[in-house]
């Protein structure tokens, strides 16, 4: 009852109040920045090693371990999981979330080339890859019909140039 006894006597500084409010808040929501798609930064790094006819125990022990060994060396890790499957090993690299993704990518290159010297010389190179949301497909576009395969190819073609040509559009590709 105080409360809104105070707001009927004083009327007039509750308008005023109101409309400041309703001022900052326009005023606030004007200025805030807004992206429709924002970059998204992922402080992990994943290193996969191929070693094709090789069972998972031995890709553990001979391409697995060395790389976990080294990568353990590094400083702002959070976390090291790896799992070695037939013909591949794959070992993700979780950091802290202040650390800069591109130093902690160079980092990486450096411990995976020092381990490659205790991979066996038959493995494949290892891919050493950032988890980033920006390469990833925004838009996949299917194309089918009853047409033979060059139709519907050159219609792939020439939509693949069509999208091309929009603004905005980092790359388009033609799969299949």
């Amino acid at each position: 009852m105080f409360v809104s006894d105070l707001a009927i006597k004083n009327k007039i500084s509750v308008f005023v109040l109101t409309a400041l409010l309703i001022l900052m808040g326009a005023m606030s929501y004007i200025t805030l920045p807004r992206e429709s798609a924002p970059s998204i930064t992922i402080p992990m790094i994943i290193v996969a090693t191929p070693y094709f006819g090789v069972s998972p125990a031995d890709i553990e022990n001979l391409v697995t371990q060395p790389i976990e060994k080294r990568l353990k060396e590094l400083s702002d890790v959070k976390e090291i999981t790896s799992t070695s499957s037939e013909g591949i090993s794959t070992v993700v690299v979780e950091f802290e979330t202040d650390v800069d993704i591109d130093n902690a990518l160079q980092k990486v290159r450096e411990k995976v080339d020092l381990a490659t010297t205790e991979i066996p010389e038959d493995a494949e190179e290892s891919s050493i890859q950032e988890i980033n949301f920006d390469n990833i497909p925004i838009l996949v576009v299917n194309v089918a019909g009853s047409h033979n395969m060059v139709t519907l190819k050159d219609i792939a073609e020439d939509l693949e140039d069509r999208i091309e040509t929009i603004s905005g559009v980092l790359d388009v590709t033609l799969a299949g």
